[in-house]
């Protein structure tokens, strides 16, 4: 008989603590953060220390025949390191990107409305992406990091 030692990734992600973001949407990403790193509604001792930072920048594309702009592309980078809390050690350190994109309607007041609809849809969707992202970055990483060296065999002899 083979028995396997694994590493419960799940309990591992719970174990992160993750810093406060600058800005609306680093705490929008946190809060991403946190609901997909905590699976389960216990209390686990924090071991990991998570810190990120963002970027973003915005690109006006599609122009119209007055020059004024179709789409609107964002783009935001997330730096982050996670930190063993107790060594004060820098684990990982890692980057990821997110671009979204969004139309802009008509100049009228309700066509600025729904762009800023918009705009705020596409960085949502960007910041999920980004969370999505970093959450499996750091799971294999975890997964890797705390995974035993060798499996432990053991032969039964019935």
């Amino acid at each position: 008989m083979y028995q396997k030692s694994y590493v419960d990734t799940s309990q591992e992600l719970q174990a992160v603590k993750i810093d406060t973001i600058a800005n609306r949407d680093g705490q929008q990403l946190r809060n991403f953060l946190i609901d997909t790193f905590t699976i389960s509604g216990e209390s686990v001792p924090k071991k990991y220390r998570l810190i990120i930072t963002l970027k973003e920048t915005k690109h006006q594309i599609g122009f119209r025949r007055d020059l004024t702009p179709r789409h609107t592309k964002i783009t935001i980078d997330a730096s982050f390191h996670l930190l063993d809390i107790h060594r004060g050690k820098t684990l990982l350190t890692d980057k990821v990107r997110a671009v979204a994109s969004y139309s802009l309607g008509a100049q009228s007041s309700f066509g600025a409305l729904s762009a800023e609809t918009s705009e705020k849809s596409a960085r949502s969707n960007a910041l999920k992406a980004l969370s999505n992202d970093i959450k499996l970055r750091v799971a294999a990483f975890l997964t890797t990091h705390n995974k035993p060296s060798a499996i432990t065999e053991r032969h039964n002899e019935d």
